[in-house]
């Protein structure tokens, strides 16, 4: 009987952590730490720079479509609407971002407002090559990259933004 006590005595300890309610437990020289005890992870990034090759298609395809309205129309008002519409519906990849993931959720700060996506409103993600994209529904349809929030994660940022994701949200 004494042999299992020490076995769970040498096995499992439990330490405090900095943050109140959180514990540490180390397992086999493992430690796991709870997901409210992760480091801030903070980066910026402006796509514009990041993906040169995607912002130079974006444009050439605006100003080419600008150009076909102005053709078929002779209306220099519809095609600068046509592409004042079609910037606008990308204008995240024109300014820059800075993103924060935390305990709280991730936040996105741009023109100095700050816009929190708290971990508990995330139903489902997608991880892809350029970032991740959040979904606010389990079941996956056709649409949902035109619903879903888009995520741009610079490359050094990647692997630790991906494990924050599984800790966060497989967890729950």
């Amino acid at each position: 009987m004494f042999s299992h006590l020490s076995f769970l005595i040498s096995h499992f300890s439990y330490a405090p952590c900095p943050v109140p309610c959180a514990l540490i437990m180390e397992l086999h020289d493992e430690i796991v730490i709870s997901p409210m005890d992760q480091p801030v992870i903070q980066y910026r990034i402006w796509s514009l720079w990041e993906r040169k090759f995607t912002s130079l298609v974006i444009l050439s395809l605006t100003l080419g479509l600008m150009l076909a309205v102005y053709h078929f129309t002779g209306k220099t008002h519809l095609a600068v609407g046509v592409g004042i519409l079609l910037l606008g519906s990308v204008w995240r990849l024109f300014v820059p971002m800075q993103f924060e993931l935390s305990a709280e959720g991730i936040s996105r700060w741009t023109f100095g407002y700050r816009r929190v996506i708290p971990w508990s409103n995330i139903r489902s993600y997608v991880i892809q090559k350029e970032g991740i994209l959040i979904l606010s529904n389990r079941t996956r349809y056709p649409l949902d990259a035109m619903r879903g929030i888009f995520i741009p994660i610079p490359r050094k940022y990647r692997i630790a933004v991906q494990r924050r994701f599984f800790i966060f949200l497989e967890k729950q």
